[in-house]
């Protein structure tokens, strides 16, 4: 990515319209041409959009220049509730420089505050319905219980656009007298009285009106208010017929604003696709001779030095070769030059039109009724001729790009999507906030980085008196094997060198790598420029509510050289562990050979045994918070050589830990680096075998146990099944382990946490004739644990009667969604060959449809000696 610094202009421009729910006017505006047919992301910094058009699964649509925000209380509303406001913000303003306002119970209010220098100024989109004034009276409440905040001095502004649905001669024409009925002033008072009591002044000049109604009658709906202390801010304040959008019915108003705003210039990234691999391995060639010749590194600045010179070559070849992306300025690709002429067209008989609006019978309005409807018509006719093209080229290269099309319709995914203000509680039970982005990178950093535990001095003596001998050392071809196989278009580092440089030259770059990984091994150090990453915080889907930090995941973007090393590192230890068993042997994720329902296998084998001696059986559903984060790395060293991995390993495995940093990554902005003194990162191929060995020592504790029950987990989450006799019994047997055996214990010695609010408990009742008397309710350390009928184990919904009834509705919903989404590809008149269809539907219908098919579904048959 190359991004220069950020310039700052004197004005701050801010476009309002009402898109009337309109689909075409949502379609024209996304592919944003203004007056003379420049694009809107180049003159306004904000949009404010009321009614705007949302599509099946409740999102609003914009471009790839555009930030949306939605109103703050979506999230809790959902999607059922209309939404009716929403703000674009310029992605070429920083992050840094808003804040979104939280106006809450509405989905008709969008808020928020820029920061202009020394100034601030609180920016309200309102759509206030025409029937009541419910709207005017959240702004109102919300105004009286932040007015001392939100106008602290006279730096402080206020601003009030949208689509107020009142009428009254203060702003409407005075000689529509038809409009200022006795039940319309009543409601324009409302208004009226809230502009009083803010001192709000109005912008927009008086008499200009910004609806026509489908009778041809003109009126006055939108409007523009100021806080009276900032008319010196205002340049100007009018509609603007060129950007007006076909299907939409009102005038949009344009307001600029003297106000320092700061720009940052468009990011510009390099496309690794259209890479010239022959031109690529010249260049890459000629920078590797500017450097030593791969030799045998003695010291620990020689292998610095060169792995600082490897990725420097390869950096270099990047900038010199690679072609930088070079985004559609439209947002859809089936925009065409014809649609750009019409809508200049459109602008200029909008304009007259408006001209000659008290002239109803002047021929340019039917002019523009007419071209109008030429004008959606093309925009849908280059939308099916777009498709149609697409589908009629796709094969086997392009197959599963067509899938995700069609799947992910609709589907609001933008990485970049704002983070709100965030929330946390003290220990005194006071609640903190987080604005800026400084502020919320402290946030995310203590939530995602646990601080190391207490050195415990037992944990330095090796427990292991037969440590394994070690592997061979790598070897050149090794290293190939692993460049080769890594997937080529993830996502890079801090370094910027994706996987497909190291896979497609992986021939060039081995020798030069080899020598750095022998080093760090004989050395047991790790180079300092291999050991930096990028921590990208992402929303966890279908959270209520991202004011808390933990509603965000962490997700590590390392260099490559350190991915192609750890993935090395796991290799050796994974085959170690198998050949050896130093797991135990119902540990199944991250294992190889191993399915994730060998473990669902294995509780229903442990319930049914239950069953057949007469014993009823429980399970409790455990989540560790964090659990790579929290991972205490000198208890995973103990771990390891408890475990009989070799003293070498495990000393290289305790320098890449300890001398790891990163930058915390949200929005458009990147944090200072932050040295990371605990965990794993989430990640890191290393990750999941050393959770493995980490999270060994919990089984152990269940050998009391051995005969009682029976303990299946997978990486953080832990499923112990309990079948003593009665439900009652396993009840407390559970008690017993968790606050007795060693369970809570663990989690205090492994610096763990377990999520008490996510416990889950599903009791297994034997099949009886009359019903089992109500269990009690079990506690752990005083939370009262839920129990359900039915509970997610792996991804398969397991009930307590084995049944299997909730995974066959679960997995044939599923089959069904994805199926009717692949139809759009497979229409007859227009759609993919039936190779394609038939390819599409074994390798993405079938394994949705069938994931754990082997655990819960039974084929049909005779039981056994039945007639044929």
């Amino acid at each position: 990515m190359i991004q220069d610094g950020p310039t700052t202009v004197q004005e701050l421009k801010i476009l309002q319209m009402n898109t009337h729910k309109s689909k075409t006017a949502t379609l024209d505006l996304i592919n944003e041409t203004g007056t003379n047919n420049t694009d809107l992301s180049d003159i306004y910094d904000i949009i404010c959009i009321q009614e705007p058009w949302v599509d099946g699964v409740g999102n609003a649509q914009q471009n790839h220049r555009w930030m949306m925000i939605y109103p703050f209380s979506r999230p809790t509303l959902g999607t059922n509730v209309l939404l009716r406001s929403v703000i674009l913000i310029n992605k070429r303003i920083p992050s840094s420089s808003w804040q979104q306002l939280e106006v809450t119970r509405t989905n008709d209010i969008t808020a928020v505050t820029f920061n202009a220098g020394t100034s601030r100024l609180h920016i309200f989109n309102i759509y206030n319905d025409g029937n009541h004034s419910t709207n005017l009276y959240t702004l109102r409440t919300y105004l009286n219980n932040h007015r001392n905040t939100l106008l602290w001095n006279e730096s402080d502004h206020m601003m009030w656009c949208g689509d107020f649905n009142r009428h009254h001669p203060a702003w409407d024409d005075e000689s529509h007298t038809h409009l200022f009925t006795r039940p319309a002033i009543d409601k324009a008072s409302v208004l009226i009285r809230l502009l009083t009591r803010f001192d709000m002044t109005m912008t927009l000049p008086q008499a200009i009106p910004t609806y026509k109604s489908p009778q041809g009658n003109w009126s006055r709906p939108n409007n523009v208010f100021l806080s009276s202390h900032s008319e010196d801010l205002l340049l100007s304040c009018d509609v603007t017929l060129g950007a007006l959008a076909n299907g939409a019915d009102h005038i949009p108003v344009s307001t600029s604003l003297s106000l320092p705003t700061q720009h940052q210039p468009p990011q510009s990234r390099f496309n690794f696709c259209l890479m010239n691999d022959e031109s690529f391995a010249e260049r890459l060639d000629m920078e590797l001779e500017k450097i030593p010749p791969p030799r045998p590194l003695a010291t620990v600045e020689e292998m610095e030095a060169a792995a600082i010179n490897l990725t420097r070559a390869v950096q270099l070849t990047i900038q010199a070769v690679v072609p930088k992306s070079n985004p559609c300025p439209r947002s859809c690709h089936w925009w065409t030059s014809e649609l750009s002429t019409m809508k200049k067209k459109l602008s200029c008989l909008n304009n007259q039109a408006y001209k000659f609006r008290a002239l109803l019978g002047h021929p340019i309005h039917q002019e523009l009724r007419e071209h109008k409807a030429r004008y959606k018509t093309k925009i849908y006719q280059a939308k099916e001729d777009h498709w149609r093209e697409f589908l009629e080229g796709v094969d086997e290269d392009n197959i599963f790009t067509a899938a995700k099309y069609a799947t992910t319709l609709g589907i609001d995914q933008d990485r970049g999507a704002p983070v709100p203000t965030l929330e946390k509680i003290d220990d005194h039970g006071n609640t903190i906030k987080a604005e800026t982005n400084v502020e919320k990178a402290e946030f995310f950093a203590t939530a995602f980085f646990t601080p190391a535990p207490p050195h415990d001095p037992a944990l330095d003596s090796n427990p292991c008196l037969n440590p394994l001998p070690l592997l061979p050392l790598y070897t050149r071809e090794r290293i190939i094997d692993v460049f080769q196989g890594m997937e080529p278009y993830k996502a890079p580092g801090p370094d910027g060198i994706p996987n497909v440089i190291l896979r497609t030259h992986a021939v060039a770059l081995a020798p030069y790598a080899l020598e750095i990984y022998l080093a760090s091994h004989r050395l047991v150090t790790f180079p300092q420029i291999f050991n930096l990453s990028d921590t990208v915080v992402l929303q966890k889907p279908g959270r209520k509510s991202y004011a808390l930090p933990k509603a965000h995941r962490p997700i590590s973007l390392l260099t490559g050289f350190k991915k192609a090393h750890t993935m090395l590192i796991t290799e050796d230890i994974s085959h170690l562990a198998e050949y050896h068993n130093l797991l135990p042997a119902n540990q199944f994720g991250g294992c190889p050979c191993r399915m994730t329902t060998d473990a669902i296998h294995l509780v229903v084998d442990h319930v049914k045994n239950a069953w057949r001696n007469k014993r009823d059986a429980t399970m409790l559903s455990l989540d560790i918070e964090g659990a790579f984060p929290s991972a205490g790395i000198q208890h995973l060293l103990y771990n390891l050589h408890r475990r009989r991995i070799p003293e070498h390993l495990v000393q290289l495995i305790g320098a890449i830990l300890k001398g790891r940093k990163t930058r915390l990554c949200f929005g458009d902005y990147t944090s200072d680096l932050i040295e990371l003194e605990n965990g794993i990162d989430q990640g890191d191929p290393l990750s999941m075998i050393l959770f493995l060995f980490y999270n060994a020592d919990f089984f152990d504790l269940t050998v009391a146990l051995r005969n009682k029950g029976l303990s299946v987990r997978f990486v953080d989450n832990k499923n112990i099944v309990v079948d003593i006799g009665t439900i009652t019994q396993n009840i407390q047997t559970i008690k017993t382990f968790m606050e007795q055996g060693g369970g809570f214990k663990w989690a205090d010695t492994h610096n763990c946490k377990f999520a008490l609010d996510k416990l889950i408990m599903v009791h297994f009742p034997r099949p009886r004739q009359s019903p089992a008397p109500k269990p009690p309710p079990l506690s752990l350390r005083n939370v009262i644990v839920k129990e359900a009928d039915t509970v997610r184990v792996l991804g398969v919904l397991m009930d307590n009667c084995l049944k299997w009834k909730a995974q066959e509705a679960s997995a044939f919903a599923k089959a069904t969604a994805i199926t009717l989404a692949l139809w759009r590809l497979m229409r007859p008149s227009q759609g993919i060959s039936m190779k394609m269809i038939r390819q599409l539907y074994v390798t993405v219908v079938i394994p949705k449809m069938t994931y754990g098919l082997d655990v819960w579904y039974s084929p049909p048959h005779k039981p056994e000696g039945a007639r044929k």
